[in-house]
């Protein structure tokens, strides 16, 4: 045991321990004036600033060999340059858009921060890849970026949401600035509240996930807003295809600095000019508004505070003439949202090498939504439903040839969704030897949840004998203050061993959660994370490679399900019964990087879910229970392929391929035919008793994204997709029966032509393959002798939109059986391919 130790030290104190200043001057590329505010940051030293002559001075670890710096500033291209011991002045050159100066960079450091990326754990979108891929379309959205990269399951365009690596999509938890979001969505989970204007850098955690965070199965999207970092005032402004955005920053006193902004909608002169005003009598919009306030008295202490204000919604007239089935119909959907996210925390410097870093946050989500839907007209029988039911008619509606509705309310529904979390976690990191730094944490969130919701709908109900009975069924629920207190301690090791040769993470983290409510308090089996995660690179500078590493890690990781947020005293849940659904995820892989800014990573994963957690509404008997079970299995398993080069002269991008399969299985048996589990998060309702594909997963999923520089200023980007379908049910024929309506007013009784069509899950059916590509050209420079960038784009997306569409089953009228157009697409599309532009300047 002692010699293992003494070894173990040995090693440890081999990592170097003593550091070299290095004076780096960024200057224009084109202009040749120095650079302020750039931020340089690389392994082994920390980051830096230049100042107003665009000088800064970095640490070097001696002894290390080469390192490389990244430096980035709003309106440039990031650029890199090695760094090496025995350097004392360097160079450095950044250029606008279609010019790059300086070499590639390999960043290893002991501690990896938030915009690192990390072999076997996450992926980085930088600000540059930002804004070629997810400043497009109607709304710009950092989410386009991240559905390109590895891993991540395809969704289309309008949607928001992903699979990552076989998961469902509420298994990813997001984080801004180091504080959980409980709904990072807008237009119901079309788009994120992620402007591009508003975010440096976007991490996605998809590996074997640091267990500093809890609440998380799949993923964990990091989003780290635009921080302040430059004296002087800078200022964007930004007009697209959907809306305004405007942010400025700069220094307010020494060492305080602001940033304010936002992002305003304006499709009403859009939806005026192509004739939808009357479809819409509340136009589609999002009026964002940000701030971030930060406080750097000394290197030894720093404050912020964050603060972010989202509403969003949209008024849908669903008006359609009598077609065939002689029916008209009046309708509306009404939608709003509202969020709020204050943030504040400081990081603490108790010595030079112990930081305590202290996190707080209060997040607010109101969703309110409304539906009608009104029947009129006169509907007359098909020949063939009168001769297949003429025992019916005899006994209800004799000689009856159709039948009437006017100002038949066939459905209005209500419902008011309030969300409040309350958040706080203390960090406190160790560098007890170069490279090697402890960890340790505490955190807890408070979630309260109130729900109302009233349904009033006409629908068929059966009976053991008899025709099926056109009767009116209202549903009403009223969750007033049920709450969920989840708390979660943990501990990490970071390590560096050998100079970079082996380097990783270990740690344990225990989680526990108690919900309760005014008449129901539960307390949920806690749940112990140990997680491991083992990188080696012996291969460094050989001949083209400039390191080859392999990785290995292994991690348990729990989430308790969105649907106990729902829990109540009559789903006969007792304490001890219920448990968050965990998951032992495995990462192995290989992340090479070569000269001339090439990365190829190459990782399989496989994931083993247990206690997953399901909830079940027995239809069969009245009143209907809700049953909750904790015995729910899956499994996940694939590989992610990525091939990437960056920030070339002339051309840059990556290519990605994902194969993922995905199996679930709630082992409770049906009671009745097609009884399926309630459903979450925009996901269908999931068989019982038998292996199934979820809905959301596919077989294998390619992203292209290539960027073409030919001169400078200007960038053609082409992003593609190609993606196999996703589960498709298994439906039967189109068939008229007879329902009986009883005229609550008057007594009188008519039979109601009505259509079925019978659905079951299948295990080899499957959409259309999708094919999505988008183009965008974009044009950027400064207005002779001034600072003043300018930037503008016209981007097409879905170009072959027109051509192909993929299909899915189709979407049919119950009162007429006629199919509804457009509802066999798989993929939410307008049809045709969309144009968008956006304009931006920056100071």
């Amino acid at each position: 045991m002692k010699k293992t130790a003494l070894a173990l030290l040995l090693i440890i104190a081999l990592s170097p321990l003593w550091a070299a200043d290095i004076a780096i001057t960024v200057l224009d590329a084109d202009l040749g004036i120095p650079l302020e505010g750039v931020r340089l940051q690389g392994q082994g030293m920390e980051a830096a600033t230049t100042g107003a002559d665009g000088r800064a001075v970095v640490a070097l670890a001696d002894g290390q060999g080469r390192v490389a710096v990244t430096a980035t500033l709003p309106g440039y291209e990031t650029g890199k340059l090695w760094v090496k011991p025995g350097d004392r002045e360097l160079t450095l050159k950044l250029s606008i858009a279609g010019v790059i100066e300086g070499k590639e960079l390999v960043v290893e450091k002991a501690k990896p921060q938030k915009t690192d990326e990390q072999s076997g754990v996450s992926d980085v979108a930088t600000q540059g890849q930002i804004e070629s891929t997810g400043e497009i379309g109607i709304v710009e959205d950092v989410m386009s970026t991240i559905k390109l990269l590895p891993g991540v399951g395809y969704v289309g365009g309008w949607n928001a949401m992903p699979s990552i690596r076989g998961g469902d999509p509420s298994e990813t938890t997001a984080a801004l600035d180091g504080a959980y979001v409980l709904y990072p969505y807008q237009w119901g989970g079309a788009f994120s509240i992620f402007d591009p204007n508003m975010v440096e850098s976007a991490k996605l955690s998809n590996g074997i996930i640091s267990a500093s965070y809890g609440n998380v199965l799949s993923g964990l999207l990091e989003v780290n807003s635009k921080t302040p970092s430059s004296p002087r005032p800078q200022i964007e402004v930004g007009l697209s295809t959907s809306g305004l955005d405007f942010y400025a920053q700069g220094a307010i006193a020494p060492g305080l600095d602001l940033m304010i902004g936002g992002k305003v909608t304006w499709l009403e002169l859009t939806f005026a000019l192509v004739g939808e005003s009357a479809a819409y009598p509340t136009v589609p919009y999002i009026r964002n508004g940000y701030a971030r306030i930060s406080w750097k008295p000394s290197d030894d202490f720093e404050w912020f505070l964050n603060s972010f204000v989202g509403s969003d919604g949209v008024g849908i007239s669903m008006d359609s003439p009598a077609g065939d089935s002689g029916i008209a119909t009046t309708g509306s959907f009404n939608y709003s949202g509202l969020d709020l996210i204050e943030t504040t925390g400081a990081k603490i410097m108790l010595s030079s090498k112990s930081l305590l870093d202290l996190t707080f946050s209060y997040n607010r989500e109101n969703i309110q939504d409304s539906y009608g839907e009104t029947l009129n007209g006169t509907h007359t029988y098909d020949p063939t439903f009168i001769s297949a039911n003429q025992g019916v008619f005899a006994q209800y509606a004799p000689g009856a040839t159709s039948y009437t509705l006017n100002d038949f309310d066939v459905a209005d529904a209500t419902e008011n969704t309030l969300v409040e979390s309350y958040q706080g976690k203390a960090n406190w990191d160790w560098e007890f030897l170069r490279g090697q730094v402890l960890s340790f944490g505490f955190e807890s969130v408070l979630e309260t949840t109130s729900e109302r919701n009233d349904e009033m709908f006409w629908t068929d109900v059966y009976s053991s004998a008899g025709l099926p009975q056109f009767m009116q069924v209202n549903y009403q629920l009223d969750s007033p203050a049920n709450a969920q207190l989840a708390s979660g301690a943990y501990g990490v090791y970071d390590f560096d061993l050998l100079s970079g040769l082996v380097t990783g993470e270990a740690g344990i983290r225990a989680d526990y959660s108690y919900l309760y409510n005014s008449d129901m308090s539960l307390s949920a089996n806690p749940t112990f994370g140990p997680r491991l995660r083992v990188e080696v690179t012996p291969w460094k500078n050989i001949g083209w490679i400039e390191s080859l590493g392999i990785t290995a890690g292994t991690g348990l990781y729990s989430q308790m399900p969105l649907i106990a947020n729902l829990f109540n005293s009559t789903m006969q849940i007792s304490s001890g019964t219920i448990s968050p659904t965990r998951a032992w995820f495995n990462v192995v892989g290989l992340d090479l990087h070569g000269e001339d800014d090439w990365k190829i990573s190459l990782e399989a994963y496989y994931k083993l879910y247990f206690d997953r957690l399901y909830a079940v509404v027995d239809e069969s008997v009245s009143p209907a229970p809700t049953i909750v079970r904790n015995d729910g299995q899956g499994y996940a398993y694939g590989a992610d392929l990525l091939v990437q080069k960056n920030l070339g002269r002339y051309w840059d991008g990556w290519l990605t391929y994902s194969y993922s399969m995905a199996r679930y299985y709630n082992p409770m048996q049906p009671q009745y035919p097609g009884e399926v589990t309630v459903a979450t998060e925009n996901q269908g309702n999931d068989p019982l008793g038998i292996w199934y594909y979820p809905s959301f997963q596919r077989f294998h999923t390619v992203n292209l994204v290539f960027d073409w520089k030919p001169k400078p200023g200007f960038m053609v980007t082409l992003t593609g997709s190609l993606a196999t379908g996703a589960p498709r049910a298994q439906v039967g024929t189109i068939q008229s029966y007879a329902s009986v309506y009883t005229n609550p007013a008057t007594g009188q009784q008519q039979i109601i032509e009505r259509y079925s069509q019978t659905d079951s899950y299948s295990d080899v059916l499957r959409n259309d393959t999708s094919c999505p590509l988008d183009i965008k050209l974009t044009w950027s420079g400064y207005y002779p002798g001034s600072e003043i960038r300018w930037e503008y784009y016209i981007g097409v997306e879905n170009v072959f939109a027109s051509l192909y569409s993929p299909s899915t089953n189709k979407a049919f009228d119950p009162f007429s059986g006629d199919y509804l157009s457009g509802s066999g697409q798989a993929d939410f599309t307008l049809g045709f391919p969309i144009p968008s532009f956006g304009y931006k300047l920056s100071y």
